[in-house]
């Protein structure tokens, strides 16, 4: 289990850092009313085919250093950038060692195949084929140790209970799945992402399957908060998306206030520990109209500023070895508060963001 609650606070945005923003989103709404603005903000209507959702993620979203890695084993496989993705990770018909596809809420459960659901990526993971197989369409939960069937790291399989580094095996039994401790938190929010999104029709396809495993995923999204890597990862995913990330992941009380009341009571906050400290300076702050300037002392691959949902308003690729960028901040909609951050996607970093304040 990660073992510092690094969630995000949202005050608000992909960074939801600063004192000068609201806590919450939708600070004050509650129940449906909570559910509407969620969705009418959040929801995607654009998605990749499945095809292209799976090459996306494999190459652009999980790969670091051309290696892929299980989320619930940790198996890692190398992507050779000269093929196809997808299928340089599964070059043994679905062997031991091969990489596929996990849909973190079931096909049969709700994602229904030809729907957005199917190829929305917050919520596909790349997993080794045993271990996909093994969960299945099962519900997740906490499995107690001596009635585990089968143990899941790397590229083990066992039917015994490990001896060290238990946290890092995933366990499976034929009623539910347990992924390894530092997979829960992410394997909840993006549950909880499918279910408000998609609600309708998983409660028309499976109407028990989301209740079923609440309760365990409340607990799980509370002791397993975001991290920066997670929060990279849904920003990453959403420029694909319409730039619409997990509103889950952006904003640590979300799952608290719409789903787990009674269930958790924990307060998260700013995971400013985990994010990269580095000298950069913008101005003039606040600004009216015209340029903003911003210099840092190194080069990033790209800026973003987002507004106070969260929601990405310009992100601006910045050319390899820049580190004095002109941006015209005439098309911001209103005066007021914004987040801007420095992000390198390649190398899953992410500065400490600044408020710009337009008046």
């Amino acid at each position: 289990m990660r073992g510092v609650i690094t969630s995000l606070l949202l005050a608000i945005s992909i960074a939801g850092f600063s004192q000068e923003f609201d806590n919450n989103l939708f600070s004050g709404t509650s129940g449906e009313a909570l559910y509407d603005s969620i969705v009418a903000n959040y929801k995607t209507d654009t998605v990749l085919t499945y095809s292209q959702a799976r090459d996306t993620l494999f190459r652009n979203i999980y790969a670091k250093n051309d290696t892929l890695e299980c989320m619930y084993s940790g198996w890692k496989r190398y992507v050779d950038p000269d093929l196809d993705p997808t299928q340089a990770v599964f070059t043994d018909n679905g062997g031991n060692e091969d990489i596929n596809t996990e849909h973190v809420f079931p096909r049969s459960m709700g994602a229904l195949e030809g729907t957005a659901a199917h190829s929305d990526m917050h919520h596909l993971f790349p997993t080794r084929v045993p271990v996909n197989t093994a969960r299945g369409n099962n519900i997740f939960m906490d499995i107690p140790d001596n009635q585990t069937d089968s143990w899941f790291y790397l590229n083990q399989t066992s039917s015994n209970v490990p001896n060290n580094n238990i946290e890092r095996w995933s366990e499976d039994i034929s009623e539910g799945f347990e992924p390894r401790e530092e997979s829960k938190g992410d394997v909840a929010r993006a549950v909880f992402y499918v279910y408000t999104m998609y609600r309708d029709q998983v409660l028309n396809t499976a109407p028990q399957f989301f209740e079923q495993q609440r309760e365990t995923l409340c607990r799980w999204a509370a002791d397993d908060p975001a991290t920066q890597e997670e929060l990279i990862r849904t920003y990453g995913i959403a420029q694909y998306q319409g730039d619409n990330p997990n509103p889950f992941v952006i904003d640590c009380s979300l799952s608290q206030r719409m789903y787990c009341e009674g269930v958790t009571n924990v307060e998260c906050f700013t995971p400013t520990s985990e994010l990269t400290e580095s000298t950069w300076t913008m101005y003039p702050n606040p600004i009216s109209q015209g340029e903003l300037i911003i210099e840092a002392e190194k080069s990033w691959s790209h800026i973003i500023i987002v507004d106070m949902l969260g929601q990405v308003l310009e992100r601006h690729p910045i050319t390899n070895g820049e580190t004095t960028v002109r941006l015209n901040i005439n098309y911001l909609p209103m005066a007021g508060n914004y987040q801007v951050i420095l992000y390198d996607s390649n190398n899953y970093l992410q500065t400490t963001p600044k408020t710009l304040v337009r008046h």
